[in-house]
């Protein structure tokens, strides 16, 4: 009888400790998967501490045309805010002197990639003959006199009077200002010593080049 009560008690711990081994194997396992999830964790920051990621260029482009430009006369703030190409047209033009002499204006300034999408020949003319007077038309109706801007109607065309005394049409859609429908307002209420700039991404039409006779 007493060896039957040994031999059950010697099973009962021998089964116990299989258990014991058994539960405390998951934990052994998942103890290390933790150590290498944090060694990996650990590999990955140091890497990316040693070699950063370079900045993204547009934000890089967007740091530079943060800055305040609202001490400077329009046609230099134009040019310091970015808008390099339409600010050396509006130079070569003579319509700087103009802008300079006529007080305050709103200006709806194309970007430097939407000269790539003017005509070809708008193109060649604006690079050989910045005076023409297609060139001085095309430029005022990007000018109006005055900083109004009216955004409140959504869904109403509205019109503002250019110095190229022609009339472009404002439409106001939630989240976006349009110009004739077309040019995109992209980089709004950008302050000037002597007006405003809204930045916008697509080319006004040019106007229509008489040909040679």
């Amino acid at each position: 009888m007493k060896r039957k009560t040994i031999l059950s008690l010697v099973f009962l711990l021998a089964g116990a400790a299989t258990i014991l081994l058994m539960l405390r194997q998951p934990d052994s396992q998942t103890s290390e998967t933790m150590r290498d999830s944090v060694n990996i964790e650990a590999q990955t920051t140091q890497g990316s501490m040693g070699n950063p990621s370079p900045p993204h260029d547009g934000a890089s482009i967007e740091t530079a045309h943060s800055m305040d430009v609202s001490h400077l006369p329009i046609v230099e703030a134009l040019d310091q805010a970015g808008f390099t190409r339409f600010a050396s047209v509006v130079k070569s033009s003579g319509l700087a002197t103009t802008l300079a002499e006529g007080g305050i204006h709103t200006c709806f300034a194309p970007t430097d990639a939407t000269f790539d999408q003017l005509p070809a020949s708008a193109q060649q003319l604006i690079a050989t003959d910045p005076k023409h007077p297609s060139v001085l038309s095309w430029l005022k109706y990007h000018f109006a006199q005055g900083e109004t801007l009216d955004t409140q109607a959504l869904g109403l065309e509205r019109g503002l009077w250019t110095l190229d005394e022609r009339l472009i049409t404002i439409w106001v859609t939630p989240g976006k200002i349009r110009l004739d429908k077309v040019a995109e307002i992209l980089r709004p209420n950008i302050r000037a010593a002597d007006g405003i700039i809204h930045g916008i991404g697509s080319a006004l039409k040019f106007p229509d080049v008489p040909s040679a006779e």
